[in-house]
């Protein structure tokens, strides 16, 4: 293994200390963009998933809203049968 011994003057030094810590500033920046392009894509996955949730409750809400209406079409009819019951019975307890 080759070793070479690099003399840098007091300056020299300095500079090549404060481009190591850029060099780190940057790479903790660099760090920081990247768990800001992740937690942006999870933001993005979770809004599209609460887009399908609500889709799915719409639409249940909607079948419950039909469900109800049928269910008070069929009472209606109910009450007409059972009205036209009623006054059958009355006009053959009238005859009898």
């Amino acid at each position: 293994m080759l070793m070479c011994k690099v003399v840098l003057s007091q300056s020299e030094a300095i500079c090549w200390q404060k481009i190591n810590g850029r060099l780190r500033t940057f790479a903790g920046v660099e760090g920081a963009v990247n768990n800001i392009v992740i937690n942006s894509q999870q933001i993005s996955l979770n809004i599209s998933q609460q887009a399908l949730a609500i889709e799915q409750i719409v639409s249940a809400m909607n079948d419950l809203n039909m469900a109800a209406r049928e269910t008070a079409s069929r009472i209606s009819q109910i009450r007409s049968g059972t009205k036209q019951l009623n006054e059958s019975a009355q006009a053959l307890k009238a005859t009898i």
